[in-house]
């Protein structure tokens, strides 16, 4: 016989329907039937989570009471198995790869119990997060480690680009830029790094940033290119430094930069 399960999120129960549980990401809980009453004999029910995509699922037992032995709850990803419960012993920070898991509950058909409150929560997972820089926009990064790449990287970037994005830190901290990758027409396509209106560092040609340090919690990135070639561009790699020190914060132009604007404004007058 299929039943389904009863579902709490954050306050209120819903009955799941077709046996999908929708997952928002806030913490929910799944709970047996009649919990914390005793469930009922020969019972099969099958449950699946479903969370937001891209994400991940921690299921941990806030409290677990089913016929040792007989009584199982099941939990898979697919057709892995990521544990089978029973007793006392209930799932505690079991985690999914992906966004579904599904949750089987058999009893036999002697003594029941109080039965299970399982908690289900999106776990903090640390993640490389890499942003093409397509439009005009800010960057929210949460202090681990990330990039933001030029358009089509590592393909070459398209003529007569003026981008600008925003990258904006936790508060209080400081931001660290390092090129992994910087392959830009030397002199006439350039990435300016800036806090406020103090220019951080422009660079061009072979020569990305290395280490270049903010003061505070938002750089700003100009990507300009102009009208004739074009090359792979860049990856610049984004930290939160823990040192005190300060990193290579240039405050006046490289002889290449200042030679870059010279020749635009001849190519301009041509």
């Amino acid at each position: 016989m299929m039943r389904l399960f009863l579902f709490s999120a954050v306050l209120a129960l819903v009955r799941a329907q077709n046996g999908i549980i929708l997952f928002d990401g806030l913490e929910a809980f799944l709970e047996s039937p009649n919990y914390p009453n005793s469930y009922d004999n020969n019972l099969d029910i099958v449950a699946t989570i479903v969370g937001p995509v891209g994400s991940r699922l921690s299921l941990s037992a806030e409290t677990f009471s089913i016929e040792r032995g007989y009584d199982t709850l099941t939990l898979l990803e697919g057709s892995t198995v990521l544990g089978v419960f029973s007793g006392s012993d209930g799932p505690q920070d079991v985690r999914s790869e992906g966004n579904q898991v599904s949750v089987r509950f058999q009893t036999d058909s002697s003594a029941t119990s109080s039965g299970f409150r399982i908690r289900i929560t999106q776990p903090h997972v640390p993640q490389k997060v890499s942003h093409n820089v397509t439009q005009h926009e800010t960057i929210f990064f949460d202090g681990v480690e990330a990039f933001f790449q030029s358009p089509n990287f590592p393909y070459n970037y398209n003529d007569s680009l003026d981008i600008t994005t925003t990258i904006v830190g936790p508060v209080g901290s400081r931001l660290s830029f390092s090129a992994e990758a910087f392959s830009t027409e030397r002199s006439y396509d350039t990435l300016t790094l800036l806090e406020g209106s103090q220019v951080l560092g422009v660079f061009s040609g072979a020569d990305g940033p290395q280490d270049v340090r903010s003061e505070g919690n938002q750089v700003t990135a100009r990507f300009q290119s102009d009208f004739s070639a074009t090359f792979p561009g860049f990856r610049i790699r984004i930290t939160q430094p823990t040192d005190g020190g300060s990193g290579n914060i240039i405050t006046q132009e490289s002889h290449d930069a200042k030679a870059m604007r010279l020749r635009s404004l001849i190519r301009v007058a041509a």
